[in-house]
C-alpha cells in the first residue's frame, strides 16, 4: 500500500511540476519578445509620423520656395524691384519650415538636411539680391533667369527628395522589422497555446488518474479499517473467551486452596497448598497483563483521581511480596524523600499497578541474598502539582545496552534464554510504560550487565490538603465481616467446581444459599421464593462471571445488573458487594475493632483472612518471637554493628507493620534503617532501642487481650 501510495502521489505531481516549470519559461521567453515586438512597434509608429512630418515640412519648404520663385518673377515683369512683406513672410516661414526638418531629421538624413539648408540659404540670399531696390528690371530678371538660379532650385528639390527617400526607406526597414518580429510571436503564441493546451490535457489526464488511484486507495484503506475492525472484535472475543475459560477453574482451584488453607493443615500440605495458590496467582496475574494489554491498545482503560497515602502504598509493596522476598532472602527497603507531601490524590490503583510489576520484575531477576530499593523523590513542585519520581534498583542480572530502547515494547525481554529461564510474557513493562503514560509521566531504565538495573518512573500527582488523620485512618481500615446472615441468596452457576466452592464460602460465612444451575432454574427459583422484596423488581442482581473484557462488563450492566463479580472470587470483593446491596442486622458484626496502640485485628484478618485459629498461631508466633528480635536488637547496638543492626531493624519494621500497619513502632526503626548510608548517631539510635524495648511488654499486654477475645468469640 506504500508502494502505491508512492506511485499515485510523487510521480504525477512530479511530472505536473515539471510541465508548469517549462510553461512559465516558454511564457516568460513569449513575454520578452512580445514586450520587443510592441516596443519595435511603437518605433516603427514614431518613425512613420516623424516620416509623414518630415514629407509635410519638406513639400511645404518646395512649395515656399515655388512661391518665392513666382512672385519675384511677377515683381519683376510688373518692374515693382522690392521685398514685399508677402516674399518676407513667405521667407520666414520658409526658414520655420527648415528649423522642423531638422529636428525630425535622423542620423541616417542629417547630411542631406545639411545640403538642404545650405541650399536654401543661398535661394533666399539669391531673391534678396534679385529685389534689391537699387537694381534695374533688366538685370533683376537676367539674374532670375540665370543658370545659377535655375541649378539651385534643381539642387534644392534633389536634395528634399533625398530625405524624403531616406526617410522613407528607413520607415520601410522598420515595417519589415517589426512584421518579422510580429511573425514570431505570432508563431511562439500558436505553438504557445497549443503546449498550453497539451499541458492541461496531461495534467487533467494525470490528475483524474491520481483521483481515481487515490479513490482505489481510500477503498483499500476503509477495507483494510474493516478488516481491522474485525479482527479487532475477533481479538476482544478471543481474548474475552479466554479469560473466561481460564478463570472458570482458575476461581475453584484458588477458592479451594484458601478453603484448604483454613482447615487443619500439617506444615508439608500446609506448604502444598501455598504453592498451588501461589502458582494460580501467578497465572492469574499473567492473565490480567494481557487483559490490561488489551485494554489500552483499546484506549478503554481510564486513569481515576482519588486521595491516597505514599507510605501506604509502600508498605502495600513490601508487604505483597514479603514471602518471595523472605524466600530468595532478598533484602528490599524503601525510602520517601522529607520534603515529598504524603497525602495525595491519583490513581493509587496504577501506582501500585507500576510498581507491582516493577518489583516483581526486580525479584524475578535477582539472585539470592541480593538487594532491592524503592526511592521516593520529590522532583518539582508546580502551585498544587507535585512530581514524584519511583526509583526501583536492584542488583539483579541487568539489562544489555542494545536492549535498553526496546525494553518497553510489547513482548520484549532481554532474550530469549530470560524467557525460559524467567518465564514471564513480555507485557509488564510495556503496560507499565504505557500506564505512566496515561498519567502524563515518564519512565526511563539504566543497567549494568551482572550489576543490576534501575527503573524510574514519574508522575505527577495533586496534592490532597484536604485529607487528615481521621480519613487516614478510615483508609488503613480493612472491609470488616459484617453480614445479615438472615438474607436470601440465590445464585446460578454452571459449573459444578464452582457451585461447590460458593456452597463452602457461604457457609463458612453463616449465610444460607439456593444454587440455580442456569438462568432458567434461577428465574423459576425467584417466582416460588423471595429474594430481597416482595416486588422482586428491586432484587438487587449481580453479575459473577470470568469475562472481564470492559466491553463484556458493560453489557451486564446494560441487561440490568447491579454490579458485577469477577472470577477468580476475591473474598474482600464479594464482602464489599454483600454489605452494600444487604441491609444489615443490628449488632451482627462477628469482628469489632479494638481501640489498640500495637495490634489492630483488622489488619491481621487483612493479611490472613478471619480464621481465628490462623489468628491466634500467627499470634503465638508474634508473642514468642518479638521479645527475641528486640533482645537481637539490643545486643547488636551494644557490639555497633550497623550492618547487622540494619538487617535486625528492618525485619522487625514488617514485624510490627504486619499487627498495625501506622503502629507507633514503625517510625524509630525507620529512623534506625537510615543510618546505614551515614555516619551513625549511636546515641540517637540507643533512644531507638530504648523505646523498642520499653514496647514489648505493652504490646505482650494487647496480644494477650486480643487472644482472650478470640477465645471468648
Amino acid at each position: 500500500m506504500e508502494r502505491l501510495k508512492r506511485n499515485t502521489t510523487i510521480k504525477p505531481l512530479s511530472f505536473i511540476l515539471l510541465l508548469s516549470i517549462v510553461l512559465m519559461v516558454v511564457l516568460f521567453f513569449v513575454q520578452s519578445r512580445s514586450d520587443k515586438s510592441i516596443r519595435a512597434m511603437q518605433k516603427g509608429n514614431e518613425l512613420a509620423v516623424k516620416t509623414f512630418q518630415i514629407n509635410n515640412s519638406l513639400q511645404e519648404i518646395i512649395n515656399h520656395v515655388y512661391f518665392i520663385e513666382s512672385q519675384t518673377r511677377k515683381q519683376i515683369n510688373a518692374a515693382e524691384i522690392k521685398l514685399t512683406p508677402t516674399l518676407n513672410d513667405t521667407i520666414k516661414d520658409l526658414n520655420r519650415y527648415i528649423v522642423e526638418v531638422g529636428k525630425l531629421t535622423e542620423i541616417s538624413t542629417q547630411q542631406s538636411f545639411n545640403q538642404l539648408k545650405r541650399l536654401l540659404e543661398k535661394k533666399i540670399t539669391l531673391t534678396k539680391d534679385i529685389l534689391d531696390s537699387s537694381k534695374s528690371a533688366l538685370i533683376a530678371k537676367q539674374k532670375l533667369t540665370g543658370e545659377q538660379n535655375k541649378n539651385l532650385l534643381d539642387s534644392i528639390y534633389i536634395a528634399a527628395s533625398d530625405i524624403q527617400i531616406i526617410a522613407e526607406t528607413d520607415l520601410q526597414q522598420t515595417i519589415i522589422e517589426n512584421s518579422t518580429v510580429s511573425n514570431q510571436v505570432l508563431i511562439i503564441s500558436r505553438s504557445l497555446t497549443i503546449f498550453a493546451l497539451i499541458t492541461i490535457l496531461l495534467s487533467a489526464t494525470l490528475i483524474i488518474r491520481h483521483l481515481k488511484q487515490n479513490n482505489l486507495l481510500i477503498q483499500a484503506l476503509e477495507q483494510a479499517k474493516i478488516k481491522a475492525d474485525i479482527a479487532g472484535k475477533i481479538k476482544e472475543q478471543f481474548l474475552a473467551n479466554m479469560s473466561h475459560e481460564i478463570r472458570t477453574p482458575l476461581n475453584s482451584i484458588i477458592g479451594f486452596s484458601n478453603l484448604a488453607h483454613k482447615t487443619n493443615l500439617d506444615g508439608v500440605q500446609r506448604d502444598y497448598i501455598s504453592f498451588i495458590k501461589s502458582s494460580s496467582e501467578n497465572l492469574l496475574y499473567i492473565i490480567n497483563d494481557i487483559l490490561d494489554f488489551s485494554k489500552l491498545e483499546a484506549g478503554k482503560l481510564q486513569i481515576s483521581k482519588a486521595p491516597f497515602n505514599l507510605k501506604d502504598i509502600c508498605h502495600f509493596i513490601e508487604m505483597l511480596f514479603q514471602v518471595q522476598l523472605s524466600t530468595k532472602k532478598i533484602h528490599f527497603s524503601y525510602q520517601i524523600e522529607e520534603n515529598i507531601p504524603l497525602n495525595l490524590t491519583g490513581d493509587d490503583d496504577r501506582l501500585k499497578q507500576i510498581l507491582t510489576n516493577l518489583v516483581s520484575n526486580a525479584i524475578k531477576f535477582t539472585g539470592t541474598g541480593g538487594n532491592i530499593s524503592l526511592r521516593l523523590n520529590l522532583i518539582k513542585q508546580e502551585d498544587e502539582t507535585v512530581f514524584i519520581q519511583f526509583a526501583i534498583k536492584d542488583t539483579g542480572i541487568g539489562i544489555p545496552e542494545d536492549k535498553l530502547k526496546t525494553i518497553f515494547e510489547r513482548f520484549e525481554q532481554a532474550d530469549s534464554a530470560t524467557t525460559r529461564k524467567y518465564g514471564g510474557t513480555g507485557l509488564g513493562l510495556s503496560i507499565v510504560k504505557q500506564l505512566v503514560t496515561l498519567q502524563n509521566g515518564t519512565v526511563d531504565v539504566h543497567s549494568t550487565i551482572n550489576a543490576g538495573s534501575e527503573f524510574i518512573v514519574t508522575i505527577p500527582y495533586s496534592i490532597n490538603r484536604m485529607a487528615n488523620s481521621e480519613n487516614n485512618d478510615k483508609k488503613d481500615t480493612p472491609i470488616v465481616k459484617q453480614f445479615n446472615t438472615a438474607a436470601n441468596i440465590l445464585i446460578a452457576e454452571d459449573n459444578k467446581m464452582n457451585q461447590m466452592l460458593l456452597k463452602f464460602l457461604f457457609q463458612n460465612w453463616g449465610i444460607k444459599i439456593t444454587l440455580a444451575a442456569d438462568g432458567k432454574e434461577a428465574i423459576d427459583y425467584l417466582q416460588k421464593n423471595e429474594y430481597g422484596n416482595t416486588q422482586k423488581s428491586n432484587v438487587p442482581i449481580i453479575a459473577m462471571t470470568a469475562h472481564t473484557m470492559p466491553t463484556e462488563i458493560e453489557k451486564s450492566k446494560e441487561a440490568g445488573m447491579n454490579d458485577y463479580l469477577s472470577k477468580p472470587l476475591i473474598e474482600e470483593r464479594v464482602i464489599e458487594l454483600f454489605n452494600l446491596y444487604i441491609p444489615q442486622l443490628p449488632n451482627n458484626t462477628i469482628v469489632k475493632k479494638m481501640n489498640t496502640t500495637y495490634v489492630d485485628l483488622n489488619n491481621i484478618i487483612k493479611l490472613v483472612g478471619d480464621e481465628p485459629a490462623i489468628i491466634k498461631e500467627l499470634l503465638g508466633h508474634f508473642t514468642k518471637h518479638y521479645p527475641e528480635e528486640v533482645a537481637q536488637l539490643e545486643a547488636t547496638y551494644n557490639s555497633k554493628d550497623m550492618e547487622q543492626l540494619y538487617t535486625i531493624a528492618h525485619n522487625l519494621k514488617t514485624t510490627v507493620t504486619s499487627l498495625k500497619t501506622n503502629s507507633e513502632l514503625v517510625m524509630p526503626l525507620i529512623e534506625i534503617e537510615k543510618y546505614k548510608n551515614i555516619d551513625a548517631d549511636w546515641n540517637k539510635i540507643g533512644e531507638f532501642v530504648a523505646l523498642l524495648s520499653k514496647s514489648v511488654e505493652p504490646v505482650l499486654t494487647e496480644i494477650k487481650a486480643l487472644e482472650q477475645e478470640l477465645a471468648v468469640k
